[in-house]
């Protein structure tokens, strides 16, 4: 019996220490976050953020870069390069669906001006008579591409009515200022450089009511799942930073020209010329997410439905 008794006190006292010790320590949220991005409309935010301080008001830093290598951005979160980038949600959704552990935490913009740019000189006036010619565009899967291969089904013209051809988004202008390509389908600033200075027309504009889709998604920000799941106090303040700069923005389109200036190193006089895209505040656009996803899969973009609940953890 003594024995018992000694053994049940024992455990008695184990059990105390144990409450005693100290919880172990979760490791710290990431505040630094290092983005990559092509400067553009819709990744300004970013650097919107940055420049007026909405970071350091919610805790955190944005440490924004340029890359101009667009179809690039994902391996820099792969790879571990960066925290955070902005990609367009094509290619995103595209990348996610083949297993990519990546989630967008917020739409940046919406109503994205791309046009399909002829040479001034050029006699093409509409799709129909571009039949067999090439268009220069920054992926294979861009919104751009998704809409115009839309636009050929809705006038009738066979999907291979266009050929398309990568071109970086830096040696876009160069390239059709060379006539190296019938045509490009761009965004600003790169689209309005491209009118400006070699004399680039519209024949298709993918805000046309027509040809409109998805709200003419921009793209978002995006990071790792795992990111999310260990930074989550992080996340919420990069989401509540994006909707200030995104509110600022609306408000005072100044504050994007100047921002991007500082990015493009361009004049802002230069950058008031381009167009601006809307900006999605809350940070949020599920309803076109949605849309976009299943016309990536209707026209062959994607392989398999896209899980949506696993890739839009934008604020609900």
């Amino acid at each position: 019996m003594t024995r018992r008794i000694k053994l049940a006190t024992l455990a008695g006292v184990f059990v105390a220490t144990l409450g005693s010790l100290p919880a172990v320590a979760q490791a710290p949220e990431i505040k630094d976050i290092r983005f990559v991005g092509v400067p553009s409309s819709g990744s300004s935010l970013v650097w919107v953020a940055r420049d007026r301080g909405f970071d350091q008001e919610e805790g955190v830093s944005f440490k924004p870069a340029a890359d101009l290598a667009a179809g690039l951005v994902t391996d820099n979160i792969l790879a571990g390069r960066a925290e955070m980038a902005y990609g367009g949600i094509t290619t995103m959704m595209i990348a996610a669906s083949k297993g990519a552990p990546l989630a967008i935490i917020a739409n940046t913009d919406y109503g994205t001006n791309w046009e399909l740019l002829v040479h001034g000189d050029s006699p093409y006036q509409s799709l129909k008579e571009m039949g067999g010619k090439t268009v220069s565009v920054i992926a294979p899967n861009t919104i751009c591409v998704l809409a115009l291969k839309r636009a050929l089904e809705l006038d009738g013209l066979p999907a291979d009515h266009l050929k398309f051809t990568v071109v970086a988004p830096p040696d876009q202008a160069a390239v059709f200022g060379a006539k190296r390509v019938d045509a490009s389908c761009m965004f600003d600033p790169i689209r309005t450089q491209m009118r400006t200075q070699f004399g680039g027309r519209p024949i298709w504009r993918i805000l046309d009511p027509r040809y409109i889709i998805a709200k003419s998604l921009g793209g978002g920000l995006v990071v790792r799942n795992d990111f999310i799941d260990k930074n989550p106090r992080t996340v919420a303040a990069i989401q509540r930073a994006i909707n200030k700069a995104a509110i600022a923005a609306n408000a005072d389109p100044e504050v994007v020209f100047q921002s991007l200036a500082a990015a493009t190193k361009q004049s802002v006089e230069n950058l008031r010329k381009i167009s601006l895209s809307n900006y999605a505040s809350p940070p949020t656009l599920g309803d076109a997410n949605k849309e976009m996803a299943d016309l990536l899969l209707k026209y062959g973009f994607l392989d398999k439905p896209l899980d949506l609940v696993a890739f839009d953890r934008s604020p609900k």
